[in-house]
C-alpha cells in the first residue's frame, strides 16, 4: 500500500517524530486538529456559556450521525453511552430474563463484558464460559456448538484485549440467528480501525469506545442496537432525553422515544463528543477500508518479524481473518525489557508473560524493526520459533 495515504494522519500526532507508541489498544493519541477544535470549544464555553447550547446539541446529532455512517447504520440504532460496561447494563438490564436462561462467553473475556451478566446470577441467569483451545482462541463454531436449550445470548468481544483474536461475528451471528439466541459484541478493540458493517453482520448489539483506536478521549463510547431488540428492551434509567418531548420539561409523560434514542437519557459529555466527531472525520478522510487495510498490513509486517527473529506470539497458526492489530509477543518482562523499551523510546503494553502491542495505521514499518530488535534480546528459548 503506498503510504503516502497516510501521511498526513501521521502528522496529527507530533509524538511520533520523540517515541514510538504502540498503545492505541489501550488510549489513542489525541490528533493536534482535535486539541484546536477542543480549545475553541473551551474557549466558547467560557465567553458565551449557556448561549453556545444550541451549537452544543448539533455536535451531538453530527457526531452521531457520522459515527453512525462509519460503523454501516442509522443514527436512529445508536445511543451515546460512558463506556462498554455502561452499555452492556442497559441490555443486561432491559431485557426481560427467566430464571434458567443461560449467557455463553468465551473465556479471557474484558470484565466489561463479564460484569453485567454475572449480575444476572441473583435472577436465577446463569453465566458459563467455553474456554479457549490450544491456540488460545474461542471461535464462532465452538460457541455455537455450546449453545444448550436454555442460552439466551452470546456476548463476545469482536477483538480480544489481550491476545488480539478476531472473531467472525458474521458466522457467529447467522448461527445465533439460526437457534435464536442473542448476539452481542463489545467492539471495543476494533472500532476506529476496522470496517464494521452493523446493519449487515447480523449481531443484535454492538457497542464500542472513543478513547481507543478512535483517538477522541475517555468517557463516552456508544451502543447500537438492532430495532427489534431495542423495541423489546425495557429503559432501566430514563432521563429527560429518553422522552420525545426532551425540551419541554415541565409535562412529565413518559412518551418514549423509540429505537436506540430512548436509552439516552441525560446530557453527552461535551468536550468527548466533539473529539469524537473530529476523529471520525479525520478517519474518513482516510477512507474506512484504507484504515483497516493498512492496519492489518502493518500487523502482519510485525509478525513476520517477529517469527524472523524467533519471538513466539500468541496465535502464530491462527488464520489472516483471526489476526488484528494487536499482537500478544511472548518475552520475559522484567526491569531490563523496560529500561530497554525506555532507552528507545518504545511505549507498549508490558504484561505479565509478554507485552501487548496495539498497531494504528499511523505507525510505519521501520517502529515495528525496532521493537522487534528489542524484543528478540528477551525471547523465551523453550518458545522461540526460528532459532
Amino acid at each position: 500500500m503506498n503510504n503516502s495515504h497516510f501521511d498526513s494522519l501521521r502528522r496529527q500526532f507530533p509524538v511520533c517524530a520523540e517515541r514510538i507508541y504502540l498503545q492505541s489498544a489501550f488510549r489513542g493519541l489525541l490528533p493536534t486538529r482535535s486539541i484546536i477544535r477542543l480549545q475553541d470549544l473551551l474557549q466558547d464555553h467560557a465567553l458565551r456559556g449557556a448561549e453556545a447550547r444550541d451549537e452544543w446539541f448539533e455536535t451531538y446529532r453530527i457526531a452521531g450521525q457520522s459515527l453512525a455512517a462509519w460503523l454501516g447504520t442509522k443514527f436512529e440504532q445508536l445511543v451515546f453511552v460512558p463506556n462498554t460496561a455502561w452499555a452492556m447494563s442497559l441490555i443486561a438490564n432491559g431485557i426481560e430474563w427467566e430464571s434458567g436462561d443461560e449467557i455463553l462467553l468465551p473465556a479471557m473475556e474484558f470484565p466489561s463484558n463479564v460484569y453485567p451478566w454475572m449480575q444476572l446470577e441473583r435472577d436465577g441467569v446463569g453465566v458459563r464460559v467455553v474456554p479457549a483451545d490450544e491456540d488460545g482462541r474461542v471461535s464462532a463454531k465452538a460457541l455455537l456448538e455450546s449453545i444448550r436449550p436454555n442460552t439466551r445470548m452470546i456476548s463476545v468481544s469482536h477483538v480480544n484485549f489481550t491476545t488480539g483474536y478476531r472473531m467472525d461475528i458474521r458466522a457467529l451471528a447467522k448461527g445465533c440467528r439460526e437457534r435464536d439466541v442473542l448476539c452481542v459484541v463489545d467492539a471495543a478493540q476494533s472500532v476506529g480501525w476496522a470496517a464494521i458493517d452493523f446493519d449487515e453482520l447480523g449481531v443484535d448489539a454492538l457497542t464500542g469506545v472513543g478513547r481507543k483506536f478512535f483517538c477522541a478521549l475517555d468517557g463516552l463510547g456508544f451502543l447500537l442496537l438492532r430495532p427489534e431488540l431495542a423495541d423489546r428492551m425495557r429503559v432501566s434509567a430514563p432521563g429527560p432525553f429518553s422522552v420525545k418531548h426532551e425540551r419541554d420539561y415541565m409535562h412529565h409523560r413518559l412518551d418514549l422515544k423509540r429505537g436506540a434514542h430512548k436509552f439516552q437519557n441525560g446530557a453527552i459529555a461535551t468536550p468527548q463528543a466533539y473529539a469524537l466527531e473530529e476523529s471520525v472525520q479525520m478517519l474518513q478522510e482516510c477512507g474506512r477500508s484504507r484504515v483497516e487495510s493498512r492496519c492489518r498490513e502493518l500487523a502482519s509486517h510485525l509478525r513476520s518479524t517477529l517469527r524472523s527473529e524467533g519471538v513466539s506470539f500468541a496465535g502464530e497458526r491462527w488464520s489472516d481473518e483471526e489476526q488484528s492489530p494487536i499482537v500478544q509477543a511472548h518475552v520475559r518482562t522484567g526491569d531490563a525489557l523496560q529500561a530497554a523499551l525506555k532507552a528507545e523510546r518504545i511505549s507498549v503494553s508490558v504484561r505479565p508473560g509478554g507485552v501487548r502491542i496495539g498497531l494504528h495505521a499511523f505507525n510505519i514499518e521501520s517502529e515495528l524493526n525496532r521493537l522487534v530488535s528489542v524484543l528478540a534480546r528477551f525471547k523465551l528459548a523453550n518458545e522461540s520459533g526460528n532459532p
